[in-house]
């Protein structure tokens, strides 16, 4: 289960980093726990010609660190609320590693961020930043993909739907475990959804060896509600256990708007690029940018 105590939000100062910092608040406000937001910058090389005798060396103007500390600390003004404890610090180095590294000296239960920013080294932008952190953090990812967004409704007549797409491996109680916490700390309904790919290529080999097509469509789909039934058994939260079959991005993200959800939940494999081909890909990818609303990225145990 999800219990969040200490919240990492990474900011860029885009829109995208407002409504992270939003629903980053709303949930320490309802969780108790403390928010630490973080400025990642990147050190410039002193000109090579003015000391050529000294090593270059990553550096960053004193004056401006504290400025950026200034403009961090009147970025999140704005999202403060006076009862969830914050601290803000401005960090410079590589984005990726320094958030992942803060992340793990906090001890983070939650990273919440944006996908998408301007300037600099393009610090949000899905494929780069944000991806890797979603691959590579200790803990659960909660990602806003659109700027202006509507920040997580705690109340639970604003938020109402939580949509958990699993498939079905053994990572899926994790990911499973997550969205039961996040649907019951906001009292939403819980749907459970798994996607059976379509397979051109194991529905011709069925064809080929003569065998009934619709027999074995029909069979795959009973056999995952099945498995979906058995993973949803004991959980008072889950109301409804739904089979789909074809592409898994676009079927989650149709079911995330039909049920207007205010929250989907994903789970995928693995740090390694290689472990993100399959359901890893649909999360980090399609889900992520395509969802109207936040998207939790659950990563399995190593």
């Amino acid at each position: 289960m999800l219990t969040i105590r200490r919240i990492l939000c990474p900011v860029d100062f885009s829109d995208f980093s407002r409504p992270a910092l939003d629903l980053a608040f709303a949930l320490a406000a309802r969780s108790g726990a403390e928010i630490l937001a973080l400025h990642v910058t990147a050190p410039s090389l002193p000109p090579a010609a003015a000391f050529p005798e000294v090593p270059a060396i990553l550096t960053l103007d004193p004056m401006e660190m504290e400025r950026l500390r200034a403009e961090l600390a009147s970025f999140v003004a704005p999202s403060r609320t006076p009862d969830v404890p914050l601290r803000t610090v401005v960090a410079q180095g590589a984005p990726v590693t320094t958030i992942l590294l803060e992340a793990q000296a906090l001890g983070a239960d939650l990273i919440v961020m944006g996908t998408h920013g301007m300037g600099g080294f393009e610090r949000w932008v899905l494929g780069s930043v944000a991806e890797k952190v979603l691959r590579k953090a200790p803990c659960p990812v909660l990602t806003v993909a659109r700027a202006g967004q509507e920040p997580l409704a705690i109340d639970p007549s604003r938020f109402t739907e939580v949509l958990c797409a699993v498939d079905l491996s053994e990572s899926s109680k994790e990911t499973l475990a997550d969205a039961v916490s996040m649907a019951q700390a906001a009292g939403a309904h819980l749907t459970l959804l798994h996607v059976l790919e379509d397979t051109a290529q194991g529905e011709a080999a069925v064809a080929d060896a003569g065998l009934d097509l619709s027999a074995y469509r029909a069979e795959r789909c009973q056999e995952a509600r099945r498995r979906l039934r058995a993973l949803a058994k004991d959980v008072d939260c889950v109301h409804d256990e739904i089979v789909k079959t074809g592409t898994p991005y676009r079927e989650i993200l149709a079911l995330a708007e039909q049920r207007g959800a205010g929250l989907v939940v994903v789970g995928v494999h693995g740090s390694r690029l290689a472990d993100l081909f399959h359901f890893g890909s649909t999360a980090h990818h399609h889900v992520v940018r395509g969802a109207e609303c936040p998207v939790l990225t659950v990563r399995a145990p190593r």
